[in-house]
């Protein structure tokens, strides 16, 4: 059996380095279709993560399983993922035994591990009550019982809503659920080729097949989040929409959830005078005006008082600096930015948390734009 072709690992005195397979999510998917359901969505949230953060290297993920403490073999993994298992009774895991529980328990771990990963290097991610909203908004819509599936999130540039969409993907699958950014161009050429690239299908493939690829890995299973989706739009065209048209018809024949995020100006465009005719169909789905998860412009104070107890700040700090970085252009990144600094100016200090006179500092704190003279510096 090619390791081209599957990700199954065969016994051999020279196993090589790197263990590839060429199918995408989808077609792994298919492959474990006869798993017991409660194993099913942590198999295939391995294959996501096999795919996504491992990019394609069995060895790799077996790697980042042995690091926090579960060394376990490549055919383990290899067939594991392949579908291999649970086909006769010599593979079959029993319910609540060793392998099943040790299995999940792996899982949850690798969890863990992938939420952290994603964070290395950055400030820790704030489950704030506005998080909790945009959450609870995707998961209702994503019910495979839902009657509307396409939702619309309407929010104020820097209103938290892209961090929150990844790290909403992170815990809803690799690869089941995805996030993309609207391309600039607005082109659907070039946003088919953002999705395909999201589920890990590039090449020839998007030149050659772009629109077949796409419905081949789109299911009702699958969440699809467009961000900064107003750029799709095109001003004039009237019901000459390609992106909308493309994501409608999609959407009928797949089933699968789309979550568009817009900004205030748009919706403006959405329900006005020109495009309503057209937009209609658009807002039935979304199941009307009123079901749209309209954000504050601002971060509420809950949402304030939520990052200073993570970021574990004097009470005093909510009034005196973060509510008023919220309010400045940039908003909720501004104050991001601000703790991030107060964070160095701490860390130089060697305290071990963010004090009131580092909030201070990152208050006024200014890019020098006058340089120093190192040569002379360093003679004095």
């Amino acid at each position: 059996m090619s390791t081209s072709s599957s990700v199954a690992a065969t016994e051999s005195k020279h196993v090589p380095a790197i263990v590839r397979t060429s199918k995408s999510l989808a077609q792994l998917e298919q492959g474990i279709a006869h798993y017991p359901e409660k194993l099913r969505t942590e198999v295939t949230y391995l294959q996501g993560f096999y795919l996504d953060h491992c990019r394609n290297n069995l060895e790799s993920m077996r790697a980042i399983c042995a690091k926090i403490g579960f060394d376990m073999s490549r055919e383990y993994f290899g067939n594991l993922s392949g579908g291999h298992y649970f086909r006769s009774p010599t593979n079959t895991w029993k319910e609540g035994g060793d392998a099943w529980s040790r299995f999940l328990e792996m899982m949850a771990a690798l969890r863990r591990h992938a939420q952290l990963i994603s964070r290395t290097g950055k400030l820790p991610f704030v489950q704030t009550p506005t998080y909790r909203c945009i959450s609870n908004f995707i998961t209702a819509l994503r019910a495979p019982s839902a009657v509307c599936r396409i939702g619309g999130i309407i929010s104020p540039t820097g209103g938290q809503t892209s961090e929150s969409f990844k790290f909403y993907r992170d815990l809803n699958n690799h690869g089941t659920c995805i996030h993309v950014e609207a391309p600039a161009s607005g082109r659907l050429p070039a946003l088919r080729a953002k999705i395909l690239d999201a589920y890990h299908v590039s090449g020839t493939k998007i030149a050659r097949a772009g629109e077949l690829e796409i419905r081949a890995q789109v299911n009702e299973s699958r969440t699809i989040i467009i961000d900064n989706a107003q750029v799709l739009y095109v001003k004039g065209h009237g019901a000459q929409q390609p992106c909308f048209n493309w994501i409608r018809e999609l959407y009928d024949d797949k089933r699968p959830t789309f979550i568009l995020k817009f900004t205030d100006e748009f919706l403006e465009d959405m329900t006005g005078a020109v495009a309503k005719g057209y937009f209609e169909q658009f807002i039935g789905r979304m199941g009307g005006l009123s079901n749209l998860l309209r954000l504050p412009q601002h971060a509420p104070a809950a949402d304030l008082q939520c990052i200073a107890r993570a970021f574990r700040l004097a009470p005093s700090a909510v009034d005196q600096y973060l509510h008023r970085w919220s309010r400045q252009p940039g908003r909720i990144r501004i104050v991001f930015n601000k703790l991030q600094q107060a964070q160095e100016f701490a860390r130089l200090d060697k305290a071990d948390k963010i004090r009131l006179e580092d909030l201070a500092a990152a208050d006024e704190y200014v890019p020098p734009s006058v340089g120093i003279d190192q040569d002379e510096e360093d003679a004095a």
